[in-house]
């Protein structure tokens, strides 16, 4: 094309400092140049030399050809203006960004051996300078010489780079060069070009090595779907302890057999979808099998929510049975017109009588692709969205648990998680699944932490998973009391639905046997089903103060996008994608939706969570915030509206513009359509929201809740020690 080598590599150092910046599409360098812009300053002997800023506004699509000659017509007009004093430029703009990264070009004319100065001959000899001073955070020194050799030089400021930073940086010019003089990628598109190193790409391969056929249902002859699982563990250990709720208990064949009178009861419902809302009770976990059992895929239903947003939910899975018992059959009079079943009178339904064998089951076949269970999580529009999991998806998930000893047969398991938690099935229908032992709390159980840690020590509970912030107040209350030894029983410590704060662990090794007891990071969305990424906590971790959420787990895959979709460097944030066994088939009903989450690569579909991460050298992933405005809210994921903001950790606030003081309504509103973890500590109604300059809500000048007025309320007030 008809450009200069100058040109041409100004526009490989664009290119550069595009996918260095992220994409950073609007870039301004600072260029020197010989500052004669008329003729007669050529033969005045001088350094006219001056810096001018040249500012491209990079189009990620177009192809390095494109951005070739735009570079050299920006450049162009540039030195038309190149008599502007550089002070008037500077004093008009507050600490100029050009200045801080730099573009030079120098031609070195080694053919030129003499000079004759005025008679006198000036011999011509080589210098290299070594003793090289930054004067701005990043320059890029070109060098043509006269053998069509080209060099450069790339001085950094150590007040902003580390030398290996530097030569890291080095390193992956030279790829980016590579790529831009190949002639099959002269015209790909800036945001496909790379900076990854080789090493990092075999890292990104190292970190996907994650398959086992052993978990692979189609390889496996063994695999069976959730409630043929179940019966196989009630026929190995019919005496084992299945489910304990204080002082009730039931065996895995008693357990298997109230399962069995309450499926049949139902009948076969194949591929249907049936709720259940009962509060935490053994009655709870023997309608989830029972529903398994009769090929239909389990839909919790919280007992907390009002009886409009039951109802909504029910119609939105297409339920024709929901599963009750005496405390939530109210909920559903009036407003369900299928078919309701009590699960405290199971005796009642069915003429089966207690010798029933573990040979005699209801047979409804599910498939790897059935639905096995449904949850919901938190709509941007107000409407929940129905997430639906496969047998293939559950099984996969709780057979690595098992193969990475996270949870086996073996462990005595806690059930805390609310049933609007996805991590409740786990807790229940999987611990049965690999024949280990329940143990249940009383409803609220959870909320009462001398209740919860008594439990856990006098039932000897072995695995313990619970959301950070809750565990935090555990801690701090069995300090307080000197009674860190209820958890002596726990091996294995489980955070989800939340980042992990380091000073509870702190606390947890200084009052455990580090040589005994594991904690695990375990990060999932439950589009993912529960977990697709762990890592096993170290005492490195925890002095560090930075818990990364690990690597995939065993047949998951990873991968970290830019806004391009396109691989991220080591260290670089982006979009963790996640891929594999765990990946739900797609939102029930909200086919629009779904097409947004997921995403095909090379042949395997990724869901896209939202979450931006980074991944380490140890090829570990780290968790850094949303790309959007989704919260999690005590392990709750909520997507707020417009008006919706979190505080701090606690709280969410909702902004109301009227011109008319509502709370109360606002508040009365809510609690009939929202569970109470949704619904907003507090009101603030503004006559007008604050708007930016484009119009739209300015989020940082929303003014501050203040939490006084709302604890005033006697129906909101805190009780418990928890609460408080």
């Amino acid at each position: 094309s008809d450009t200069t080598p100058e040109y041409l590599l100004l526009a490989c150092y664009y290119a550069f400092l595009f996918k260095l910046t992220n994409g950073e599409q609007d870039l301004c360098i600072g260029m020197n140049i010989n500052g004669r812009y008329k003729d007669e300053l050529h033969s005045i002997i001088g350094s006219f030399v001056t810096t001018l800023p040249c500012r491209v506004q990079l189009d990620p699509n177009s192809s390095f050809e494109q951005l070739v000659e735009q570079v050299r017509d920006r450049c162009l007009s540039v030195l038309e203006h190149s008599h502007y004093p550089l002070q008037h430029i500077i004093g008009s703009h507050h600490a100029p960004a050009f200045l801080e990264t730099m573009f030079d070009y120098i031609t070195i004319d080694s053919a030129m051996e003499q000079v004759n100065l005025n008679g006198a001959l000036l011999q011509s000899t080589s210098f290299e300078q070594y003793d090289h001073v930054a004067k701005f955070d990043m320059m890029l020194t070109l060098f043509q010489h006269s053998s069509d050799r080209l060099s450069c030089s790339l001085i950094c400021s150590q007040d902003v780079f580390s030398e290996k930073t530097v030569q890291t940086l080095a390193d992956r010019f030279v790829v980016l060069l590579q790529q831009l003089f190949d002639h099959e990628t002269t015209s790909t598109p800036l945001y496909q070009l790379s900076l990854l190193l080789p090493d990092e790409s075999a890292l990104m391969l190292t970190l996907n090595q994650t398959e086992s056929e052993v978990m692979s249902s189609e390889k496996n002859s063994q695999w069976l779907p959730i409630g043929h699982a179940f019966n196989q563990q009630a026929q190995r250990h019919p005496q084992k302890v299945a489910v304990e709720l204080d002082d009730q208990c039931l065996t895995y064949s008693e357990l298997f057999i109230y399962v069995q009178r309450l499926s049949m009861c139902m009948g076969h419902r194949q591929n249907q979808i049936i709720c259940q809302c009962i509060e935490r009770s053994i009655e709870m976990v023997i309608g989830q099998l029972a529903i398994l059992s009769c090929g239909a895929a389990y839909c919790a239903l919280s007992p907390d929510d009002p009886p409009t947003r039951l109802d909504a939910l029910v119609t939105q899975v297409g339920a024709e049975v929901v599963l009750v018992h005496s405390k939530t059959h109210a909920k559903f009079d009036g407003m369900f017109h299928g078919h309701l079943i009590d699960v405290g009178l199971i005796d009642s339904c069915t003429d089966y009588s207690t010798n029933i064998g573990t040979d005699h089951s209801l047979h409804c076949d599910s498939s790897p692709d059935s639905l096995a269970y449904v949850v919901f999580t938190s709509g941007s529009t107000g409407t929940p969205k129905a997430v639906p999991i496969t047998h293939r998806n559950f099984v996969a998930c709780m057979t690595s648990f098992e193969q990475l000893g996270i949870l086996t047969a073996m462990d005595v398991v806690i059930q805390v998680a609310p049933s609007s938690f996805d991590v409740h099935v786990k807790e229940c229908i999987g611990t049965l699944m690999l024949g280990s032992s329940l143990v249940l709390l009383h409803p609220q159980g959870h909320l009462d932490i001398h209740y919860l840690s008594s439990t856990i020590q006098q039932h000897n509970v072995t695995f313990f998973c619970i959301v950070p912030s809750h565990m935090t107040i555990l801690s701090n209350y069995l300090i307080e009391q000197n009674e860190y030894s209820r958890l002596r029983s726990v091996r294995k410590f489980g955070f989800l639905g939340e980042a992990i704060i380091p000073k509870t662990l702190t606390a947890i090794v200084a009052h455990v046997d580090k040589n005994t007891v594991a904690i695990y990071n375990l990060y999932g969305p439950a589009e993912c089903t529960l977990t697709s990424v762990y890592h096993r906590v170290t005492m490195d971790d925890i002095e560090q103060g930075s818990i990364p959420i690990g690597k995939p787990l065993i047949n998951n895959r990873c991968v970290v996008v830019d806004q391009f979709s396109q691989p991220t460097m080591i260290d670089e944030p982006g979009e963790l994608l996640i891929g594999g066994a765990g990946v739900f088939p797609g939102y029930l009903g909200q086919q629009h939706i779904t097409e947004k989450a997921l995403v095909e690569i090379h042949g395997t579909q990724f869901y896209r969570t939202g979450d931006i991460v980074r991944v380490d050298r140890k090829g570990l992933l780290h968790y850094i915030g949303r790309k959007d405005h989704q919260v999690k809210l005590h392990g709750q994921r909520i997507e707020l509206g417009a008006a919706v903001v979190k505080y701090n950790a606690d709280h969410l606030v909702a902004y109301v513009q009227s011109d008319r003081s509502a709370e109360i309504e606002l508040r009365d509103y809510c609690r009939s359509r929202l569970p109470p973890f949704m619904i907003p500590s507090a009101f603030i109604v503004l006559d007008q929201f604050p708007l930016n300059s484009n119009g739209k809500l300015d989020r940082k000048r929303l003014p501050t809740p203040d939490f006084s007025s709302a604890y005033n309320r006697t129906a909101d007030a805190p009780q418990s020690p928890l609460q408080k």
